[in-house]
């Protein structure tokens, strides 16, 4: 059932609808996927979401991703998060974090890290924190520090688990 706008709402969009009137998002309970614990119930619990379009809610599509990475499902995060229309910065960091603990995933965590910058967005610290993590998963040390220190430079601020994880990836040398 699909709510339609106010006749005061169709005036202030010169008598159109106004897009959000067209694409109305169902309401998603997310307690059903937070309670589940195996890998194919939640897999169905996601295909659901994504069938009733929650995806597009970064709300509802930040802890999918979380809870499909929490049961090793990493290739199924990636492909529900190329669902996303346009993935924010909470939705980037959490299919990061997801490839940082997936086995040899980080250059693939870098690579969305990439392409979170070239969308415009700009990374936090938790973004940040989870790609170094996966340089240090992955031995590439070098690349922690060069994140750390673009960090120091533009931002945001590393807090004592980044420095914590940068300097672990110096050690896995």
């Amino acid at each position: 059932m699909s709510a339609m706008p106010s006749q005061q709402t169709i005036r202030a969009f010169g008598g159109r609808q106004p897009a959000t009137a067209i694409m109305r998002i169902p309401f998603i309970d997310l307690k059903p996927l937070k309670r589940a614990t195996q890998r194919d119930e939640v897999r169905r619990i996601v295909d659901d979401i994504v069938a009733r379009g929650g995806m597009q809610r970064s709300s509802v599509a930040t802890p999918v991703l979380q809870k499909l990475g929490q049961v090793g499902e990493w290739q199924e995060a990636l492909k529900v998060f190329r669902e996303i229309n346009r993935p924010d910065v909470y939705n980037f960091s959490a299919a990061i974090s997801v490839c940082e603990k997936a086995e040899g995933q980080g250059r693939r965590a870098l690579e969305l890290l990439a392409e979170m910058k070239t969308r415009g967005l700009k990374p936090d610290v938790i973004t940040f924190s989870a790609a170094i993590s996966a340089c240090e998963k992955d031995g590439q040390w070098e690349r922690a520090l060069e994140l750390l220190t673009e960090m120091q430079m533009r931002g945001p601020r590393p807090n004592v688990t980044t420095f914590t994880t940068a300097i672990s990836a110096c050690g896995n040398d």
